[in-house]
């Protein structure tokens, strides 16, 4: 694997944590699926797929494999996308 290739997957790796920490899975949440963000303590549609593409690379590539079809992270994706 290339360097380049390493440090995208790292990167990407880092933004899935960050991500995983601020995705509301309360069902009682009207932020429920959204991306909260701190400083409003709201989740906001605007932008919100453009946020969720890596959790989809997490999910559906291997290099991945602490998320790779796990199916925790389908769910979190599914909420996600209703929430959208």
């Amino acid at each position: 694997m290339s360097q380049d290739i390493s440090v995208v997957i790292e990167l990407t790796r880092r933004r899935i944590a960050l991500l995983l920490k601020s995705l509301c899975m309360d069902p009682a949440s009207r932020n429920y699926g959204g991306f909260v963000n701190s400083e409003t303590g709201y989740a906001d549609s605007r932008g919100s797929i453009s946020e969720a593409q890596e959790l989809f690379a997490g999910y559906l590539y291997p290099d991945f494999p602490e998320h790779y079809r796990q199916s925790e992270l389908l769910a979190m994706l599914k909420a996600h996308l209703q929430f959208m």
